[in-house]
């Protein structure tokens, strides 16, 4: 025959789609756990230098005051490019990395996801 039978292809594909979906779930827990601390150090810098934004924004924490509302006013900061405004370049290099690692973050996700989809699929099949 020419080729690798159907079966095999799809065993490959599925222990390929495994290994990818563990080294993606382990790459989201840290990136999570890296982003909790950059929120919290961003929080605080806006509230020792930019207390007029902190208070706009809900006067946010990490967890006491985490609830939609500070959690939308903490991605429209982010997504439009809010921390450009104060004239601060250390909160806006902080604002733009944490825009990157907010859609790399998102790009992982769906990866694993579908890596997740493509295991689970071609295992029941």
């Amino acid at each position: 025959p020419d080729g690798p039978r159907p079966e095999l292809k799809r065993v490959r594909m599925q222990g390929m789609a495994e290994i990818i979906f563990m080294f993606m779930f382990f790459c989201v827990a840290i990136g999570t756990l890296v982003w909790f601390g950059r929120v919290r150090r961003l929080y605080s810098a806006l509230e020792q230098r930019h207390e007029g934004k902190y208070v706009s924004m809900g006067r946010p924490s990490l967890f006491m005051r985490n609830n939609i509302e500070t959690n939308i006013a903490l991605m429209r900061f982010l997504l439009r490019k809010e921390y450009l405004a104060l004239g601060d370049s250390e909160i806006a290099e902080q604002g733009a990395s944490m825009r990157a690692h907010f859609f790399i973050q998102n790009i992982f996700l769906v990866v694993m996801f579908t890596s997740f989809f493509v295991a689970t699929t071609s295992n029941a099949s």
